[in-house]
């Protein structure tokens, strides 16, 4: 089975935090019972949250547990390790975040992340049975929610450049493009 990147487009004015996060798992629980056996979706993360993310998605991690906290994407996925931990406990083997890390709290965003990032993603990509889910909202869409609310508030140095967050919008078209259901 080809891997597949698509676009899931989340209304945060309409829809609640819980809703949101039972959109995606129901999104990949169908993307599951098509025969996909990880399914990720791509998230707006800061640094810190990068690394506990890329611990997550280690298929030898025995602790399975996502701890995220924070406010907008983050509170969405702090949803979904909730019903990871309950009823959708089945897709606890399945589920993946792809970071894509818009900030720093530590100082300066490292040189390159929006590529580091990226290529992680690309990686993925590259096996068989994997999907992606690129994180829309109703105020980025048709581009993907990388970058935004918490970002807004953070100094120059903390945060990607203009030309990065473009960069990660064209490389997720890329991708869109390249991995179209087929």
């Amino acid at each position: 089975m080809n891997p597949v990147f698509t676009p899931l487009c989340l209304n945060f004015e309409t829809l609640s935090t819980e809703q949101q996060a039972r959109k995606i798992l129901d999104q990949v629980n169908e993307l599951n019972q098509l025969g996909y056996k990880k399914i990720a979706i791509t998230y707006s993360a800061n640094d810190q949250q990068t690394s506990v993310i890329r611990e997550y998605n280690r298929d030898d991690n025995p602790n399975k547990k996502l701890t995220i906290a924070g406010a907008n994407q983050a509170a969405v996925i702090a949803e979904i390790s909730q019903l990871l931990s309950s009823e959708y406990k089945h897709l606890i083997p399945v589920f993946c975040v792809m970071p894509l890390t818009t900030i720093s709290f530590g100082g300066k965003l490292a040189d390159k992340t929006d590529e580091i990032d990226l290529d992680y993603i690309e990686k993925f990509m590259q096996e068989s049975n994997h999907a992606i889910l690129g994180w829309q909202n109703q105020k980025t869409y048709p581009h993907y929610a990388v970058g935004g609310g918490v970002d807004a508030a953070m100094p120059a140095n903390c945060k990607l450049t203009q030309e990065q967050k473009e960069n990660i919008q064209t490389k997720l078209e890329e991708f869109k493009r390249r991995y179209s259901q087929r």
